[in-house]
């Protein structure tokens, strides 16, 4: 009788022949089982892959129909401004311009030196200047419904829902898109938190050493913001908290300014607050934080920020710290070589024709406000130029913007 329908209580009672049939039936059966679990696995697979590719289509259509949708209520709202003429842009005659030759963008190696002598006169015409005003002569300016269709791109339009630029010399306003429309600033706030900063601490205290505590590291991640990468307990100088704020904008160093500056982060914004008082800017600017983190309470207009970064590049200091493109912080324990910051902005644009240099720049960004940049220019027939954008839809586009402003604008 054959061993496959011969029971056995035991595999001691099978004869060798046996065992060696039984041992082939089992590897049989063990390869079959092998097959049929691979064979389940890529069924099991293959379904999977259907699924997802199911999604990723339906997630397609989905976006193509949003971009499609956005698009239409882009369109819908250029012709609206268009036909009640309450917006879009206004563009000024461009006269009196003044104000010597740029000078060199500042590197990090000479951040302790003094300013140029064509610094210093450019300087003199700011102080020279209040406020931007519009004049009566105007042109409109005709929107783009749709750039995308019209095959426009790099600086044949702007995209930003909020533009203005201004001759920082006479005042003048030269173009403007909802310049004194509501907008979220982001961290262009830091351009009035820097000019808090360099009027409230002296500059023989700039290469002072500070202690970053445990409180500013935490709340600046908690709040999520960029950040220089200080350690709790790390020692700085404030000069380098300076660059880390404008350059990098961390988040680290700009509240450990605002300590230095005023011994509490809330002391600090209230200081900024009564600033924008006297620029004039209460009615239509409120700040909640030095860093810039969204809050309904926390607002200015692209008009507002022009006036303030016009105030800032009075500074000395400020402008020496807004040229710098790349800078070096003071090595520590914690980091030997420093930690290498940079200005991405200044980076990006320099080699762009904007009729000039920007020489100093303060980019921004949160969900709320898009991507905004406030930016000042030294134009190659010598005058000053200041240009703020507001909610592009990337940070590229933000600078095209400002390239189109001022290859458009100036001169």
């Amino acid at each position: 009788m054959s061993g496959r329908n011969h029971s056995y209580n035991s595999i001691d009672e099978m004869t060798d022949e046996e065992y060696e049939a039984y041992l082939r039936r089992k590897r049989r059966q063990q390869a079959k089982r092998r097959k049929l679990m691979k064979e389940r696995k890529r069924k099991q697979a293959m379904r999977k892959f259907g699924i997802l590719s199911l999604i990723a289509a339906a997630l397609v259509v989905s976006l193509l129909f949003l971009s499609h949708t956005l698009r239409k209520s882009r369109s819908a709202d250029a012709a609206k401004a268009k036909e009640d003429n309450t917006s879009g842009w206004n563009r000024i005659s461009n006269t009196g311009l003044t104000g010597e030759d740029a000078s060199e963008v500042i590197t990090a190696g000479e951040a302790a030196s003094s300013v140029s002598t064509a610094d210093a006169a450019v300087t003199e015409n700011l102080n020279s200047n209040t406020s931007f005003a519009e004049t009566d002569a105007t042109q409109q300016i005709p929107e783009i419904e749709d750039p995308n269709a019209q095959g426009l791109t790099g600086t044949d339009y702007v995209d930003s829902d909020y533009a203005i630029l201004a001759d920082a010399d006479t005042g003048e306003i030269l173009a403007e898109k909802n310049a004194y429309a509501r907008m979220v600033p982001a961290s262009m706030t830091k351009v009035l938190t820097l000019l808090v900063a360099a009027e409230d601490i002296p500059e023989e205290r700039l290469d002072e050493m500070v202690t970053v505590p445990q409180e500013v590291t935490d709340e600046a991640f908690r709040e999520g913001s960029t950040n220089v990468g200080y350690l709790a307990g790390e020692q700085t100088t404030i000069r380098d908290l300076f660059y880390g704020a404008a350059l990098h904008s961390g988040g680290d160093a700009t509240l450990e300014l605002a300590y230095v500056a005023a011994g509490s982060v809330d002391a600090f914004v209230q200081e900024m607050n009564d600033r924008l008082g006297e620029l004039g800017l209460s009615e239509t600017a409120h700040f909640t934080n030095p860093v810039g983190m969204y809050s309904a309470d926390h607002y200015c207009t692209v008009y507002d920020m022009a006036v303030i970064m016009n105030e800032a590049m009075k500074n000395d200091f400020l402008r020496t710290v807004m040229a710098t493109h790349t800078y070096t912080v003071t090595p520590t324990a914690e980091h030997p070589e420093g930690i290498e910051i940079s200005n991405w902005f200044l980076r990006k644009i320099e080699d762009k024709d904007c009729h000039g240099r920007v020489v100093a720049a303060k980019t921004g960004y949160v969900d709320e406000s898009g991507n905004c940049a406030v930016s000042f220019q030294q134009s190659d027939s010598g005058g000053s130029y200041i240009c703020v954008t507001g909610k592009a839809a990337s940070n590229w586009r933000c600078i095209y913007d400002h390239v189109a402003l001022y290859d458009e604008f100036t001169r």
